[in-house]
């Protein structure tokens, strides 16, 4: 590939980490996006990017969620409406902590068939505001190199 800052041809430097952006949804529904790109190996610009579309749901979560709604609305159905004093009515609202991404790469072929792959895999933690938390996996894609966008 042509940088247009060099004006040569240059390999790609695949090292950068993936940018990830994600957020979780009250139902445990992790949605967002993740970005990957291939600079240029002498001057650093970026060359060729792809992003990712990210959709996850943590089962345990969304199970938590619910079980909590349930037993708020029998509560509220039974006419509990005060919660011990020096207390406060536990909430579960949803966060991400330790978002991370890795890049992968893999070839397929031989010679000049050789086919090259760029990809991501992660992991988060979502942490309800009652203490609990879950680790999860996030479903990692990845693309042809050939099908990745320019960026110039």
């Amino acid at each position: 590939m042509r940088c247009p800052d060099c004006n040569k041809f240059v390999s790609l430097d695949t090292d950068q980490e993936p940018e990830l952006n994600v957020d979780v949804g009250e139902d445990g529904t992790i949605n967002g996006d993740v970005r990957i790109a291939n600079a240029c190996a002498d001057c650093g610009t970026e060359l060729t990017e792809y992003t990712f579309d990210v959709n996850t749901t943590c089962e345990e979560a969304n199970a938590h969620v619910q079980k909590a709604r349930e037993e708020a609305e029998t509560a509220e159905t039974a006419g509990i409406d005060s919660w011990p004093e020096g207390t406060d009515k536990p909430t579960h609202e949803l966060s991400l902590e330790n978002e991370e991404a890795e890049r992968v790469e893999r070839q397929e072929g031989k010679g000049r068939g050789t086919r090259t792959f760029y990809g991501w895999t992660g992991r988060c933690t979502i942490v309800c505001a009652c203490g609990e938390h879950w680790d999860v996996e996030l479903d990692g894609d990845e693309v042809q190199a050939s099908a990745m966008d320019s960026c110039c």
